[in-house]
């Protein structure tokens, strides 16, 4: 996906929450918005990617 096409706007209230709750590892609030929730859960499944990446990186078990 082309993220540099879409054209971008500020994030709402709910947005930034989202995110921030995402960052800390804190459970979603279902009053937030579906936009947020998409925020929410996109940004949950790239960190848990990115530490899936990490540990393979450094799986000694591997050698």
């Amino acid at each position: 996906m082309n993220t540099t096409s879409r054209s971008t706007r500020p994030l709402t209230y709910d947005e930034k929450k989202a995110a921030e709750a995402a960052f800390r590892g804190s459970a979603f609030d279902p009053s937030w918005s579906e936009g947020a929730l998409k925020i929410y859960e996109g940004l949950r499944l790239a960190m848990a990617r990115r530490k899936q990446q990490g540990a393979a990186e450094f799986d000694v078990s591997r050698n």
